[in-house]
């Protein structure tokens, strides 16, 4: 009963008909349902490498420090939906993840030096994701730990840093 439940979850389109379950062997429907593909819900980054193409997520998880603070940033329209932070969110629950407000955002993009004081005071990493990513590289206020870039989708982990004095 369990692998016919499993197999008819219309949501993730395993199956066109009901009828289709006669037809299929039982090891065959857990192997390609979505139990088989994540390995029975032990792989919590299979929807994220399949969008992403890589193994961004965990291992952009895996290089943040117990209790860091990270500001997520995004400049994208859709926001932050778009980009699907929610695996970084279950991921790491020992991590404080806060969403920087767009005025904040562009003040950043722009170098304004208040800006990223405030973004140093309250945060050790700007997880970055999107077009504005390298504009926020080139201003000096970070290194960056992590970068993953494809055609479609860009993130970068910067880890701020103080500025250094002018000459």
């Amino acid at each position: 009963m369990l692998a016919y439940a499993c197999a008819i979850n219309m949501p993730h389109k395993l199956l066109i008909s009901p009828s289709a379950v006669k037809q299929a062997s039982i090891s065959n429907l857990v192997d390609q349902s979505i139990w088989g593909k994540t390995d029975w819900g032990r792989d919590r980054y299979y929807y994220a490498r399949k969008r992403y193409g890589d193994d961004r997520v965990p291992t952009i998880l895996a290089a943040l420090p117990p209790d860091a603070q990270v500001a997520l940033v995004t400049t994208k329209t859709e926001g932050l939906l778009e980009e699907w932070i929610y695996h970084y969110l279950l991921g790491r629950p020992d991590i404080d993840f806060s969403v920087l407000s767009p005025e904040l955002i562009a003040s950043l993009i722009e170098g304004q030096q208040a800006a990223w004081e405030t973004a140093r005071r309250d945060y050790d990493y700007l997880l970055c994701m999107g077009g504005s990513c390298q504009s926020l590289v080139q201003h000096g206020y970070g290194t960056v730990e992590q970068e993953y870039t494809t055609e479609q989708w860009i993130t970068i982990l910067l880890r701020l840093v103080t500025p250094p004095a002018p000459e």
